[in-house]
């Protein structure tokens, strides 16, 4: 399980668990994976763990409806961008989807030259 997935399901079971009724929070962190980004659950996660609802479940559902369902978003081109990117992949270890296939991918847009000046 690589580290992105870790963090959902390390901070989501425990909030979706004090929601009532609820017996099994991976699956319904499971279910939220697969209709919203990973980005979208952390942030609705990180949004509940500072104002604490009192129904959790329900909360994070409204929060994550209001940041919206996975949709296939444009990648960007921006060269300037991809020495920020590659650099802050090295360092996290994580490439949002957002961006496009990662360094590595056979579709990775990133420009071979750009790739080697960055050490990849």
């Amino acid at each position: 399980m690589d580290t992105v997935n870790e963090a959902i399901y390390s901070l989501g079971i425990p909030l979706v668990l004090q929601g009532a009724g609820v017996q099994n929070g991976g699956s319904m962190v499971g279910r939220w994976k697969k209709k919203y980004t990973n980005e979208a659950i952390l942030e609705a996660f990180i949004l509940a763990a500072k104002n604490k609802p009192t129904e959790p479940v329900s909360w994070m559902q409204k929060c994550l409806q209001n940041i919206g369902e996975k949709e296939p978003e444009p990648v960007e081109r921006d060269v300037n961008n991809f020495g920020k990117r590659l650099q802050a992949y090295k360092a996290k270890g994580f490439w949002p989807t957002s961006w496009g296939p990662k360094p590595g991918d056979p579709e990775c847009a990133i420009p071979q030259k750009i790739l080697q000046q960055n050490g990849f």
